[in-house]
Protein backbone atom coordinates (compact mmCIF):
# COMPACT_ATOMS: atom_id res chain seq x y z
CA UNK A 1 0.00 0.00 0.00
CA UNK A 2 1.54 3.52 -0.97
CA UNK A 3 -0.22 6.33 0.67
CA UNK A 4 1.94 8.97 -1.21
CA UNK A 5 0.31 11.60 -3.53
CA UNK A 6 3.63 12.44 -4.88
CA UNK A 7 5.67 10.65 -7.51
CA UNK A 8 8.92 11.73 -6.25
CA UNK A 9 8.46 9.65 -3.56
CA UNK A 10 8.25 6.50 -5.61
CA UNK A 11 10.16 4.55 -7.61
CA UNK A 12 10.28 4.97 -11.29
CA UNK A 13 8.35 2.00 -12.08
CA UNK A 14 7.23 1.02 -8.43
CA UNK A 15 3.82 -0.33 -9.60
CA UNK A 16 5.62 -3.03 -12.30
CA UNK A 17 8.59 -3.53 -9.74
CA UNK A 18 6.26 -4.73 -6.82
CA UNK A 19 3.81 -7.16 -9.24
CA UNK A 20 7.02 -8.23 -10.85
CA UNK A 21 7.65 -9.52 -7.49
CA UNK A 22 4.59 -11.16 -7.17
CA UNK A 23 2.98 -8.70 -4.53
CA UNK A 24 -0.25 -6.63 -5.26
CA UNK A 25 0.44 -2.69 -5.68
CA UNK A 26 -2.31 -0.40 -4.02
CA UNK A 27 -1.96 3.20 -4.12
CA UNK A 28 -4.11 5.66 -2.28
CA UNK A 29 -3.12 8.73 -3.01
CA UNK A 30 -3.69 10.30 0.13
CA UNK A 31 -2.95 14.46 0.23
CA UNK A 32 -1.15 15.27 3.13
CA UNK A 33 -2.26 18.87 3.35
CA UNK A 34 -5.74 17.25 2.82
CA UNK A 35 -6.60 13.72 4.17
CA UNK A 36 -10.57 12.40 3.50
CA UNK A 37 -12.76 9.90 4.96
CA UNK A 38 -12.75 8.54 1.66
CA UNK A 39 -8.71 8.48 1.86
CA UNK A 40 -9.40 6.40 4.95
CA UNK A 41 -12.28 4.13 4.05
CA UNK A 42 -10.19 2.93 0.96
CA UNK A 43 -7.12 1.91 3.31
CA UNK A 44 -9.81 -0.08 5.80
CA UNK A 45 -10.29 -1.81 2.64
CA UNK A 46 -7.08 -2.89 1.14
CA UNK A 47 -6.47 -3.37 4.63
CA UNK A 48 -9.50 -5.71 5.47
CA UNK A 49 -8.98 -7.22 1.63
CA UNK A 50 -5.37 -8.40 2.30
CA UNK A 51 -6.13 -9.18 6.35
CA UNK A 52 -4.10 -12.12 7.69
CA UNK A 53 -1.21 -11.81 4.58
CA UNK A 54 1.64 -9.66 4.99
CA UNK A 55 1.55 -6.20 3.87
CA UNK A 56 3.88 -3.56 3.59
CA UNK A 57 2.66 0.30 4.04
CA UNK A 58 4.38 3.44 2.79
CA UNK A 59 4.74 7.04 1.73
CA UNK A 60 7.14 10.07 1.97
CA UNK A 61 7.96 9.80 5.52
CA UNK A 62 5.64 7.67 7.75
CA UNK A 63 3.75 10.36 8.61
CA UNK A 64 0.30 9.48 6.55
CA UNK A 65 0.90 5.79 6.83
CA UNK A 66 1.01 5.59 11.01
CA UNK A 67 -1.99 8.09 11.44
CA UNK A 68 -4.05 5.79 9.03
CA UNK A 69 -2.75 2.40 10.65
CA UNK A 70 -3.71 3.91 14.08
CA UNK A 71 -7.00 4.86 12.87
CA UNK A 72 -7.31 1.56 11.27
CA UNK A 73 -6.00 -0.46 14.67
CA UNK A 74 -8.43 1.41 16.98
CA UNK A 75 -11.64 1.36 14.92
CA UNK A 76 -11.32 -1.94 13.00
CA UNK A 77 -9.08 -4.08 15.50
CA UNK A 78 -10.60 -2.62 18.88
CA UNK A 79 -7.20 -1.29 19.95
CA UNK A 80 -7.21 1.60 22.47
CA UNK A 81 -6.10 4.49 21.39
CA UNK A 82 -3.16 4.72 23.54
CA UNK A 83 -1.99 1.38 21.71
CA UNK A 84 -2.97 2.16 18.38
CA UNK A 85 -1.08 5.63 17.80
CA UNK A 86 2.20 4.13 19.45
CA UNK A 87 3.92 3.99 16.24
CA UNK A 88 2.50 7.64 14.92
CA UNK A 89 3.92 9.02 17.94
CA UNK A 90 7.00 7.56 18.22
CA UNK A 91 7.43 9.25 14.43
CA UNK A 92 5.76 12.60 14.64
CA UNK A 93 3.31 14.78 16.31
CA UNK A 94 0.38 15.75 14.05
CA UNK A 95 -0.27 18.93 12.99
CA UNK A 96 -3.39 20.95 13.11
CA UNK A 97 -5.03 19.01 9.81
CA UNK A 98 -3.95 15.94 10.75
CA UNK A 99 -5.33 16.35 14.47
CA UNK A 100 -8.73 17.29 12.98
CA UNK A 101 -8.96 14.55 10.74
CA UNK A 102 -7.79 11.81 13.17
CA UNK A 103 -10.15 13.42 16.39
CA UNK A 104 -12.92 13.57 13.86
CA UNK A 105 -12.49 10.07 12.36
CA UNK A 106 -12.08 8.53 15.89
CA UNK A 107 -15.10 10.32 16.89
CA UNK A 108 -17.03 9.11 14.25
CA UNK A 109 -16.01 5.42 13.43
CA UNK A 110 -14.81 4.72 16.96
CA UNK A 111 -18.30 5.49 18.59
CA UNK A 112 -20.18 2.82 16.27
CA UNK A 113 -20.21 4.29 12.74
CA UNK A 114 -20.02 1.54 10.03
CA UNK A 115 -16.49 2.15 8.89
CA UNK A 116 -17.36 0.21 5.43
CA UNK A 117 -15.51 1.20 2.55
CA UNK A 118 -17.86 -0.77 0.13
CA UNK A 119 -20.57 0.62 1.35
CA UNK A 120 -19.63 3.85 1.35
CA UNK A 121 -17.90 3.59 -2.41
CA UNK A 122 -20.53 1.72 -3.84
Amino acid sequence: LALHDDPRYSLSDETGLIEGLGMVYVHIPVQFDAPTEDDLLAFFQAMEMYKGKKIHIHCAANMRVTAFLGLYLMVKQGQAESNAFESMRSVWEPNDVWSSFISSMVTKYAQGAPADAKKRRA
